[in-house]
Protein backbone atom coordinates (compact mmCIF):
# COMPACT_ATOMS: atom_id res chain seq x y z
CA UNK A 1 0.00 0.00 0.00
CA UNK A 2 1.25 3.01 -1.13
CA UNK A 3 0.69 6.36 0.64
CA UNK A 4 3.44 9.17 0.94
CA UNK A 5 2.04 10.20 3.83
CA UNK A 6 1.55 7.63 6.69
CA UNK A 7 -1.22 7.93 7.75
CA UNK A 8 -3.63 10.93 8.34
CA UNK A 9 -6.47 10.85 10.48
CA UNK A 10 -8.73 11.33 8.13
CA UNK A 11 -7.45 8.39 6.23
CA UNK A 12 -9.32 5.96 7.96
CA UNK A 13 -10.49 4.00 5.02
CA UNK A 14 -6.94 3.01 3.58
CA UNK A 15 -6.25 1.38 7.17
CA UNK A 16 -9.39 -0.17 7.53
CA UNK A 17 -9.13 -1.77 3.67
CA UNK A 18 -5.32 -3.18 4.53
CA UNK A 19 -6.28 -4.95 7.91
CA UNK A 20 -9.33 -6.29 5.96
CA UNK A 21 -7.21 -8.16 3.47
CA UNK A 22 -7.61 -11.76 3.79
CA UNK A 23 -5.76 -13.40 1.10
CA UNK A 24 -2.67 -11.18 0.97
CA UNK A 25 -1.10 -9.53 2.74
CA UNK A 26 0.07 -6.11 3.19
CA UNK A 27 2.72 -3.38 3.93
CA UNK A 28 3.08 0.00 3.86
CA UNK A 29 5.41 2.34 1.82
CA UNK A 30 5.94 6.29 1.70
CA UNK A 31 8.25 8.56 2.28
CA UNK A 32 7.25 9.94 5.74
CA UNK A 33 5.30 9.39 8.87
CA UNK A 34 3.01 11.45 9.85
CA UNK A 35 1.56 12.53 12.90
CA UNK A 36 -2.05 10.44 12.74
CA UNK A 37 -3.43 7.36 12.64
CA UNK A 38 -0.85 4.24 14.79
CA UNK A 39 0.06 2.05 12.40
CA UNK A 40 2.44 -1.33 13.21
CA UNK A 41 6.40 -0.41 12.72
CA UNK A 42 7.67 -3.42 11.41
CA UNK A 43 4.80 -2.93 8.45
CA UNK A 44 5.93 0.78 7.72
CA UNK A 45 8.66 1.79 4.97
CA UNK A 46 9.77 5.12 4.56
CA UNK A 47 12.30 6.98 3.30
CA UNK A 48 12.50 10.12 5.97
CA UNK A 49 13.08 9.90 9.54
CA UNK A 50 12.59 13.16 10.16
CA UNK A 51 16.64 13.49 9.94
CA UNK A 52 19.08 15.30 7.25
CA UNK A 53 19.89 12.49 6.13
CA UNK A 54 15.96 11.64 5.88
CA UNK A 55 15.36 14.72 4.18
CA UNK A 56 17.55 14.40 1.34
CA UNK A 57 16.68 10.92 0.32
CA UNK A 58 13.12 12.13 0.52
CA UNK A 59 13.81 15.22 -1.89
CA UNK A 60 15.94 12.92 -4.22
CA UNK A 61 12.97 10.09 -4.35
CA UNK A 62 10.50 13.33 -5.79
CA UNK A 63 12.94 15.79 -8.09
CA UNK A 64 15.23 12.35 -9.51
CA UNK A 65 13.15 9.21 -8.80
CA UNK A 66 16.30 7.97 -6.70
CA UNK A 67 14.99 5.26 -3.67
CA UNK A 68 18.02 2.98 -3.15
CA UNK A 69 16.29 2.42 -0.08
CA UNK A 70 12.61 1.62 -1.78
CA UNK A 71 14.31 -0.49 -3.88
CA UNK A 72 16.38 -2.73 -1.38
CA UNK A 73 12.69 -3.22 0.44
CA UNK A 74 11.06 -4.21 -2.17
CA UNK A 75 13.85 -6.47 -3.23
CA UNK A 76 13.35 -7.68 0.36
CA UNK A 77 9.64 -8.45 0.38
CA UNK A 78 8.87 -9.44 -3.00
CA UNK A 79 5.29 -8.07 -3.14
CA UNK A 80 3.07 -9.49 -6.04
CA UNK A 81 1.60 -5.44 -6.95
CA UNK A 82 1.39 -2.12 -5.54
CA UNK A 83 -1.83 -0.33 -4.75
CA UNK A 84 -1.43 3.36 -4.33
CA UNK A 85 -3.99 5.81 -2.90
CA UNK A 86 -4.79 9.19 -4.76
CA UNK A 87 -3.78 10.04 -7.78
CA UNK A 88 -0.14 12.60 -7.11
CA UNK A 89 1.22 9.14 -4.58
CA UNK A 90 0.40 7.12 -7.75
CA UNK A 91 3.06 8.67 -9.83
CA UNK A 92 5.50 8.10 -7.55
CA UNK A 93 4.38 4.55 -6.98
CA UNK A 94 4.58 4.01 -10.64
CA UNK A 95 8.37 4.41 -10.95
CA UNK A 96 8.48 1.63 -8.26
CA UNK A 97 6.73 -0.41 -10.04
CA UNK A 98 8.10 -0.18 -13.24
CA UNK A 99 11.53 -0.70 -11.53
CA UNK A 100 10.47 -4.12 -10.13
CA UNK A 101 8.32 -5.25 -13.14
CA UNK A 102 5.52 -4.89 -10.60
CA UNK A 103 1.39 -4.05 -11.51
CA UNK A 104 0.20 -1.00 -9.88
CA UNK A 105 -3.45 -0.72 -8.68
CA UNK A 106 -4.41 3.08 -8.05
CA UNK A 107 -7.22 4.04 -6.24
CA UNK A 108 -8.66 7.59 -6.57
CA UNK A 109 -10.44 9.54 -3.64
CA UNK A 110 -11.71 13.02 -5.22
CA UNK A 111 -9.43 15.38 -4.59
CA UNK A 112 -6.67 14.29 -7.17
CA UNK A 113 -9.54 14.87 -10.04
CA UNK A 114 -9.15 18.44 -8.98
CA UNK A 115 -7.92 20.37 -12.44
CA UNK A 116 -3.78 19.93 -12.17
CA UNK A 117 -3.24 23.17 -13.51
CA UNK A 118 -5.10 24.73 -10.43
CA UNK A 119 -2.21 23.70 -8.11
CA UNK A 120 0.80 22.83 -10.23
CA UNK A 121 2.65 25.39 -9.20
CA UNK A 122 2.55 25.28 -5.30
CA UNK A 123 3.20 21.86 -4.17
CA UNK A 124 6.23 19.27 -5.33
CA UNK A 125 4.08 16.15 -5.32
CA UNK A 126 1.43 18.22 -7.31
CA UNK A 127 4.00 19.22 -10.01
CA UNK A 128 5.14 15.79 -10.30
CA UNK A 129 1.31 14.53 -10.50
CA UNK A 130 0.69 17.22 -13.59
CA UNK A 131 4.19 16.33 -15.62
CA UNK A 132 3.63 12.02 -14.82
CA UNK A 133 0.09 12.14 -15.55
CA UNK A 134 -0.32 10.62 -18.63
CA UNK A 135 2.32 8.21 -18.13
CA UNK A 136 -0.27 7.38 -14.98
CA UNK A 137 -3.13 6.84 -17.06
CA UNK A 138 -1.29 4.66 -20.00
CA UNK A 139 1.19 2.26 -17.80
CA UNK A 140 -1.30 1.92 -14.74
CA UNK A 141 -2.61 -2.16 -15.00
CA UNK A 142 -6.10 -1.23 -12.15
CA UNK A 143 -7.74 2.21 -11.52
CA UNK A 144 -10.16 2.22 -8.45
CA UNK A 145 -12.96 5.01 -8.38
CA UNK A 146 -14.57 4.93 -5.08
CA UNK A 147 -17.74 5.68 -6.09
CA UNK A 148 -19.68 6.23 -9.62
CA UNK A 149 -19.02 9.56 -9.20
CA UNK A 150 -15.40 9.28 -9.20
CA UNK A 151 -15.44 7.09 -11.85
CA UNK A 152 -17.61 8.94 -14.56
CA UNK A 153 -15.04 11.90 -13.38
CA UNK A 154 -12.05 10.37 -14.52
CA UNK A 155 -13.67 9.56 -17.64
CA UNK A 156 -14.16 12.89 -18.35
CA UNK A 157 -10.59 13.62 -17.86
CA UNK A 158 -9.22 11.04 -19.90
CA UNK A 159 -8.38 8.13 -18.11
CA UNK A 160 -9.10 4.53 -19.91
CA UNK A 161 -12.86 3.74 -19.34
CA UNK A 162 -11.50 -0.28 -19.77
CA UNK A 163 -9.39 0.30 -16.85
CA UNK A 164 -11.55 1.86 -14.09
CA UNK A 165 -13.30 -0.10 -11.61
CA UNK A 166 -15.75 1.47 -8.86
CA UNK A 167 -15.29 -0.32 -6.02
CA UNK A 168 -16.59 0.69 -2.06
CA UNK A 169 -13.83 0.52 0.33
CA UNK A 170 -16.43 -0.16 2.79
CA UNK A 171 -16.81 0.12 6.91
CA UNK A 172 -16.30 -2.68 9.10
CA UNK A 173 -19.50 -2.84 10.58
CA UNK A 174 -18.92 -4.62 13.61
CA UNK A 175 -16.93 -1.52 14.96
CA UNK A 176 -19.59 0.79 13.93
CA UNK A 177 -22.74 -0.73 16.01
CA UNK A 178 -25.37 1.19 17.51
CA UNK A 179 -25.42 0.73 21.29
CA UNK A 180 -27.99 -0.59 23.34
CA UNK A 181 -27.39 2.02 25.88
CA UNK A 182 -27.65 5.15 23.39
CA UNK A 183 -28.79 8.19 24.81
CA UNK A 184 -29.71 10.53 21.79
CA UNK A 185 -29.04 14.13 22.50
CA UNK A 186 -30.26 17.34 20.63
CA UNK A 187 -27.10 17.13 18.67
CA UNK A 188 -25.95 17.77 15.36
CA UNK A 189 -22.45 16.57 14.38
CA UNK A 190 -20.24 17.33 11.92
CA UNK A 191 -17.45 15.27 11.64
CA UNK A 192 -14.41 15.46 8.78
CA UNK A 193 -10.89 18.00 7.56
CA UNK A 194 -12.17 21.75 8.10
CA UNK A 195 -11.69 22.54 4.52
CA UNK A 196 -13.57 24.43 2.34
CA UNK A 197 -15.50 21.64 0.36
CA UNK A 198 -16.69 20.21 3.68
CA UNK A 199 -19.00 23.33 4.00
CA UNK A 200 -18.38 23.58 7.64
CA UNK A 201 -19.12 27.07 7.05
CA UNK A 202 -22.43 26.63 5.97
CA UNK A 203 -23.71 24.34 8.15
CA UNK A 204 -22.42 27.15 11.26
CA UNK A 205 -24.69 29.66 8.93
CA UNK A 206 -27.80 26.87 9.09
CA UNK A 207 -27.20 26.23 12.46
CA UNK A 208 -27.49 29.70 13.56
CA UNK A 209 -30.89 29.43 11.97
CA UNK A 210 -31.88 26.33 13.88
CA UNK A 211 -30.72 27.31 17.47
CA UNK A 212 -32.93 30.13 17.20
CA UNK A 213 -36.23 27.75 17.37
CA UNK A 214 -34.13 25.15 19.12
CA UNK A 215 -32.52 26.27 22.36
CA UNK A 216 -31.50 23.32 23.28
CA UNK A 217 -29.54 21.84 20.03
CA UNK A 218 -25.59 21.90 20.19
CA UNK A 219 -23.35 21.57 16.88
CA UNK A 220 -20.49 19.49 17.64
CA UNK A 221 -17.77 19.40 15.51
CA UNK A 222 -15.27 17.12 15.31
CA UNK A 223 -12.02 17.26 12.66
CA UNK A 224 -9.30 19.69 12.25
CA UNK A 225 -7.86 21.51 9.78
CA UNK A 226 -6.31 25.01 8.03
CA UNK A 227 -10.14 26.63 8.31
CA UNK A 228 -10.70 25.94 11.70
CA UNK A 229 -9.45 29.21 13.57
CA UNK A 230 -11.32 31.21 10.39
CA UNK A 231 -14.79 28.65 11.82
CA UNK A 232 -14.57 29.53 15.31
CA UNK A 233 -14.72 33.12 14.53
CA UNK A 234 -17.62 32.53 12.73
CA UNK A 235 -18.98 30.32 15.18
CA UNK A 236 -18.70 33.11 18.25
CA UNK A 237 -19.72 35.57 15.74
CA UNK A 238 -23.09 33.30 14.63
CA UNK A 239 -24.27 31.42 17.92
CA UNK A 240 -23.71 29.87 21.13
CA UNK A 241 -23.51 25.99 21.61
CA UNK A 242 -21.12 25.29 19.20
CA UNK A 243 -18.02 22.97 20.47
CA UNK A 244 -14.69 22.41 18.40
CA UNK A 245 -13.36 19.04 19.68
CA UNK A 246 -10.42 18.75 17.03
CA UNK A 247 -9.11 15.57 15.78
CA UNK A 248 -10.63 12.91 17.97
CA UNK A 249 -9.84 8.91 17.77
CA UNK A 250 -12.40 6.14 16.34
CA UNK A 251 -14.06 5.63 19.70
CA UNK A 252 -14.75 8.97 20.84
CA UNK A 253 -16.06 9.37 17.44
CA UNK A 254 -18.55 6.23 18.30
CA UNK A 255 -19.18 8.07 21.50
CA UNK A 256 -20.75 10.92 19.74
CA UNK A 257 -22.42 8.91 16.93
CA UNK A 258 -24.25 7.25 19.49
CA UNK A 259 -25.16 10.59 21.24
CA UNK A 260 -26.35 12.65 18.81
CA UNK A 261 -29.32 13.29 17.00
CA UNK A 262 -28.26 13.99 13.03
CA UNK A 263 -25.24 13.98 11.60
CA UNK A 264 -24.72 16.22 9.00
CA UNK A 265 -22.37 16.23 5.99
CA UNK A 266 -22.34 19.77 4.07
CA UNK A 267 -20.39 19.44 1.41
CA UNK A 268 -20.00 21.35 -0.92
CA UNK A 269 -18.73 21.65 -4.76
CA UNK A 270 -15.59 24.30 -4.37
CA UNK A 271 -13.90 26.52 -6.61
CA UNK A 272 -11.95 23.92 -7.62
CA UNK A 273 -14.49 21.05 -8.60
CA UNK A 274 -13.46 19.19 -5.85
CA UNK A 275 -16.27 18.04 -3.34
CA UNK A 276 -17.47 14.20 -1.67
CA UNK A 277 -16.14 11.15 -3.50
CA UNK A 278 -18.36 9.21 -1.08
CA UNK A 279 -18.31 9.94 2.59
CA UNK A 280 -16.99 7.05 4.76
CA UNK A 281 -17.82 8.57 7.69
CA UNK A 282 -21.73 8.60 6.13
CA UNK A 283 -21.73 5.35 6.23
CA UNK A 284 -20.09 4.94 10.09
CA UNK A 285 -23.51 7.20 11.30
CA UNK A 286 -26.10 5.02 9.36
CA UNK A 287 -24.63 1.83 10.87
CA UNK A 288 -24.99 3.40 14.26
CA UNK A 289 -28.41 4.23 13.23
CA UNK A 290 -27.77 7.55 13.54
CA UNK A 291 -29.84 9.85 10.48
CA UNK A 292 -27.65 11.67 8.13
CA UNK A 293 -28.54 15.35 6.40
CA UNK A 294 -26.42 15.55 3.50
CA UNK A 295 -26.35 18.00 0.14
CA UNK A 296 -27.29 16.32 -3.41
CA UNK A 297 -24.11 16.65 -5.02
CA UNK A 298 -20.97 14.56 -5.92
CA UNK A 299 -21.16 10.97 -4.47
CA UNK A 300 -23.10 11.92 -1.73
CA UNK A 301 -26.37 10.42 -3.08
CA UNK A 302 -24.38 7.12 -3.38
CA UNK A 303 -23.59 7.18 0.57
CA UNK A 304 -27.32 7.16 2.02
CA UNK A 305 -30.94 6.34 0.86
CA UNK A 306 -33.02 9.34 0.46
CA UNK A 307 -36.00 9.32 2.54
CA UNK A 308 -34.84 6.75 4.27
CA UNK A 309 -31.98 6.57 6.02
CA UNK A 310 -31.61 10.28 5.74
CA UNK A 311 -32.17 13.31 3.62
CA UNK A 312 -30.71 15.10 0.64
CA UNK A 313 -30.81 18.64 -0.22
CA UNK A 314 -29.93 21.19 -2.53
CA UNK A 315 -26.23 22.92 -1.71
CA UNK A 316 -27.53 26.01 0.57
CA UNK A 317 -27.77 27.25 3.83
CA UNK A 318 -31.47 27.76 3.77
CA UNK A 319 -32.02 24.61 2.34
CA UNK A 320 -29.45 22.70 5.03
CA UNK A 321 -31.85 25.17 7.98
CA UNK A 322 -34.94 23.16 7.06
CA UNK A 323 -33.77 19.37 6.21
CA UNK A 324 -32.08 19.80 9.71
CA UNK A 325 -35.34 21.13 11.35
CA UNK A 326 -37.19 17.88 9.53
CA UNK A 327 -35.25 15.53 11.52
CA UNK A 328 -34.97 17.96 14.81
CA UNK A 329 -38.76 18.22 14.74
CA UNK A 330 -40.08 14.91 13.32
CA UNK A 331 -39.28 11.74 16.08
CA UNK A 332 -41.42 8.66 13.53
CA UNK A 333 -39.18 10.31 10.57
CA UNK A 334 -36.33 9.95 12.96
CA UNK A 335 -37.26 6.18 14.14
CA UNK A 336 -38.19 5.15 11.31
CA UNK A 337 -34.10 6.45 9.61
CA UNK A 338 -32.78 5.17 12.58
CA UNK A 339 -34.19 1.74 12.30
CA UNK A 340 -33.26 1.33 8.43
CA UNK A 341 -30.26 2.58 8.08
CA UNK A 342 -27.89 -0.12 9.47
CA UNK A 343 -29.37 -2.54 7.46
CA UNK A 344 -28.77 -0.67 4.31
CA UNK A 345 -25.41 -0.03 5.06
CA UNK A 346 -24.59 -4.03 5.75
CA UNK A 347 -26.09 -4.95 2.77
CA UNK A 348 -24.13 -2.68 0.20
CA UNK A 349 -20.91 -1.63 1.99
CA UNK A 350 -19.56 -4.27 4.88
CA UNK A 351 -16.11 -4.16 4.03
CA UNK A 352 -16.07 -8.31 4.15
CA UNK A 353 -17.66 -8.21 1.03
CA UNK A 354 -15.92 -5.26 -0.49
CA UNK A 355 -12.57 -6.78 0.16
CA UNK A 356 -13.68 -9.96 -1.57
CA UNK A 357 -14.34 -8.08 -4.49
CA UNK A 358 -10.81 -6.30 -4.19
CA UNK A 359 -8.50 -9.02 -3.63
CA UNK A 360 -10.65 -10.66 -6.82
CA UNK A 361 -9.65 -7.56 -8.50
CA UNK A 362 -5.75 -8.21 -7.48
CA UNK A 363 -5.84 -11.39 -8.85
CA UNK A 364 -7.06 -10.25 -12.05
CA UNK A 365 -4.05 -7.85 -12.41
CA UNK A 366 -1.35 -10.03 -11.15
CA UNK A 367 0.79 -11.89 -14.01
Amino acid sequence: MYRDHLLPFSETFIKSQAEALKRFDYSYMGSRRVNGLPLHSSRVHVLNDRNATGWIRESAFKLTGTAPDHHRCLDRLQPRLIHAHFGPDGTYALQLAQAHSLPLVVTFHGYDLIDPRQYSRRELSKRHYLRHLDRLKADTRAFIAVSDFIRDTMVQRGFPADRIYRHYIGLNVQSWQMSAEANRLPVILFVGRLVRCKGCHLLIEAFAEVARTHPTVELVIIGDGPQRKALEAQARAAAPRIRFLGNQPSHAVRDWMSQARVLCVPSIVDENGQTEALGIVILEAQSMGLPVVAFRNGGLPEALEDGKTGLLCNEGDKALTGTLQVLLHDDNLWAAMSAAAPTWVRARFDIRDRTRELESLYDAVIP
